[in-house]
């Protein structure tokens, strides 16, 4: 009887324990490479959803304070931005029955109670006005700070309730409105944007918070020039366009707000905006503009209009 020959398989290799182990890192590394943009991609949506929810409660506030100040009350209103958008600052009134848009005013309880409220950079006066809910509350500089800002996160105790004390609001994310009609005679009728900050420290004013620059724009494209290689414009960053009035004199009243997101810069100093560029005022083709450096802007709203007949 004739016994059938078995082959003996040698044991495992060097060469092959090696192999193993490189798939194997090659593996884990990829395994371990997602996790950075997994919390960076976790990050940003923690920031989208703080910055919406803040223009979302900053839309409620004055939609609120639009209808019971100003449309209730009428041409009567005393509501600070009320009489601001027919005179704006340093120019000419804008008539009550003109069919061109009024100026655009900034409504920023913060920037105010830091004092922003005169020329900036010399050359563009923005209007900052207060609000009278933070004027008469008894504390208007910290009233500011509350009532612009939003809860950055909650804590909560075993039972599910909100932990109460300081540690609930950090403070971290607050924001202005700018107000404009589009057309002046419509007395009620209010473009309405929200500029939402992020980490904008309270009362905090360096000297060049809000630094201006000639810059050529053209209708309709999304490249801006003349701005210097040495400002403080890198990508992400926001500008705004101030437009400016024909044969008016330093310092020129802000007679337009369009915000522009940097996109990309480059070598030759040419900056790529995230939109195409709005017609300011009437201006066609070419233009040369003030254009503002708006520090620490995270995002910049553009909300439903203000009218008579759409309150909150």
């Amino acid at each position: 009887m004739m016994r059938s020959a078995h082959r003996r398989r040698p044991g495992t290799s060097l060469m092959e324990v090696l192999v193993g182990f490189g798939i194997l890192g090659i593996g884990v590394a990829s395994v371990i490479s997602l996790y950075p943009f997994a919390a960076l991609a976790a990050g940003n949506a923690l920031i989208r959803d703080r910055t919406t929810t803040s223009a979302l409660i900053a839309d409620g506030q004055l939609r609120e304070i639009h209808k019971r100040m100003v449309v209730e009350v009428g041409e009567a209103s005393n509501e600070p931005y009320y009489p601001s958008l027919d005179r704006g600052a340093g120019g000419a009134p804008v008539p009550r029955d003109s069919g061109e848009p009024s100026y655009p005013v900034f409504i920023d309880p913060m920037g105010f109670a830091a004092g922003l409220t005169g020329p900036v950079g010399g050359t563009t006066g923005i209007p900052r006005v207060n609000l009278s809910v933070v004027t008469n509350s008894g504390d208007p500089v910290r009233h500011a700070l509350r009532f612009c800002s939003q809860l950055d996160g909650l804590g909560y105790n075993d039972d599910g309730a909100v932990q109460a004390g300081p540690e609930m609001r950090e403070l971290r994310y607050n924001w202005l409105w700018v107000v404009q009609r589009p057309v002046n005679r419509d007395r009620f009728n209010l473009r309405a944007q929200v500029v939402v900050f992020n980490q904008r420290i309270h009362q905090y004013r360096p000297s060049m918070t809000e630094t201006v620059y000639p810059g050529t724009l053209t209708v309709g494209q999304t490249i801006l020039t003349g701005i210097p290689l040495a400002a403080e414009v890198r990508k992400g960053s926001w500008l705004m366009d101030a437009g400016r009035t024909a044969g008016a004199t330093a310092p020129f009243p802000l007679r337009h707000a369009e915000f522009y997101r940097v996109v990309s810069i480059a070598d030759d100093g040419r900056i790529e905006l995230h939109r195409p560029v709005q017609s300011p005022h009437g201006n066609v083709g070419t233009y040369t503009a003030n254009i503002v450096v708006m520090p620490g802007i995270i995002d910049v709203y553009e909300r439903p209009q203000l009218s008579a007949g759409f309150g909150p």
